[in-house]
């Protein structure tokens, strides 16, 4: 059996992990040498993945914010991945659920960036949003080559 090591973005609901994990999928698209499996796509901004990147598979999810969406897909991928990487609230039931489910692994937990409140325009705040999510996208890159 293969021990998956876990990076974890963890945050308040509507932080972005979500969107910064989307970010990651397909900034790592074109880096991996095969799609190994993927979810259908079902009219939201959740997916899940599993690839190959670097001679490892890695597996990414965007959903997170329950215990059951995890349970769904740590079920199917868990045991392909050399990595897993997913998002988390800050406690309940998903936070607890990673800590079981990779109680004798390595978990890797960063914290959700954001940029929350800007007394300048509303575009600006969301340039600032979008600007904060690629680069933690691209650090989590490095997070995933400092665990392969």
């Amino acid at each position: 059996m293969k021990e998956s090591k876990a990076i974890v973005l963890r945050g308040k609901g509507s932080r972005g992990k979500t969107t910064t994990l989307n970010i990651l999928i397909e900034n790592l698209l074109p880096l991996s040498s095969k799609i190994i499996r993927q979810s259908k796509n079902d009219g939201t901004d959740d997916r899940w993945i599993v690839l190959e990147y670097m001679g490892k598979t890695i597996g990414i999810t965007t959903k997170g914010d329950d215990k059951k969406s995890l349970e769904e897909f740590f079920a199917c991928n868990k045991e392909l991945c050399d990595i897993c990487v997913c998002a988390s609230r800050t406690r309940g039931s998903s936070y607890r659920y990673i800590i079981d489910t990779f109680y004798d692994s390595i978990i890797m937990w960063q914290e959700k960036w954001g940029v929350t409140e800007w007394s300048g325009t509303t575009l600006a705040l969301k340039d600032l949003q979008d600007n904060a999510n690629k680069k933690q996208a691209a650090a989590l890159i490095d997070a995933i080559d400092a665990l392969l």
